[in-house]
């Protein structure tokens, strides 16, 4: 058996779609775009820090992390007295 070459009988006429641009439009770049966003080149690391950045933002998020470990020690360490079931070893 072979497929029927054409269209079947009562088959509606094949859609035609709308042709596209052979190339996109050509986008317009601002000076301003080119520019360098400093006025100095930088490395990478000093790239990704934001306008705010301060030196000692991430000192202070080591102290806070090392602070809160010390109070749940010590506050494992409260429960285990009140509670007999809990053991500290």
């Amino acid at each position: 058996m072979s497929y029927p070459q054409g269209p079947y009988q009562g088959q509606p006429p094949a859609q035609q779609f709308p042709s596209y641009p052979q190339q996109p439009p050509q986008q317009q770049w601002d000076a301003r775009a080119w520019a360098h966003p400093h006025p100095e080149p930088r490395s990478y690391p000093l790239m990704l820090r934001t306008w705010d950045y301060k030196w000692w933002k991430p000192l202070l998020g080591i102290l806070l992390a090392v602070v809160i470990f010390f109070i749940n020690i010590l506050v494992d360490m409260l429960y285990a007295s009140i509670d007999p079931r809990v053991r500290v070893e």
